[in-house]
């Protein structure tokens, strides 16, 4: 971990290649953890997610298009039964905890998420929760 760059600069980059990764190619998973794990590093550097939103008119968002863009990919990779959805739960853990985005960005997942797996629609997304704790 240690070796990977974990610049600003890298943010979008690995987003991108996340975002084209193809998630039903099962030989290249290791690629899609390695990446995901490269994301855990970037979402810790302290910077202001704002400032690399290239998205002008969610400028005035409270959270970031960035970072709806990193919940939504993490989310994809919820749903998978290999190392990669431990991955993308450390990104979520990770990404959510930031002292910018615990009062807006992680209220807005917990509720999101109590809804999604009240339908129990995906098995590896229903392993284990208990919805009746708030």
């Amino acid at each position: 971990m240690k070796f990977l760059p974990h610049e600003v600069a890298h943010l979008e980059l690995v987003l991108k290649l996340l975002e084209s990764a193809d998630r039903s190619d099962f030989d290249t998973w290791q690629a899609r953890y390695g990446l995901l794990l490269w994301l855990s590093i970037v979402v810790l550097v302290p910077f202001n997610l704002k400032t690399v939103d290239r998205d002008e008119t969610q400028a005035n968002a409270q959270i970031p298009v960035i970072v709806t863009r990193i919940i939504s990919l993490c989310r994809l990779f919820l749903g998978d039964s290999g190392p990669t959805r431990d991955m993308a739960a450390e990104v979520l853990a990770r990404l959510l905890t930031r002292p910018d985005l615990v009062t807006t960005a992680l209220p807005q997942f917990i509720q999101q998420t109590k809804k999604q797996l009240s339908t129990g629609s995906d098995i590896f997304l229903v392993l284990h929760c208990d919805l009746s704790a708030d």
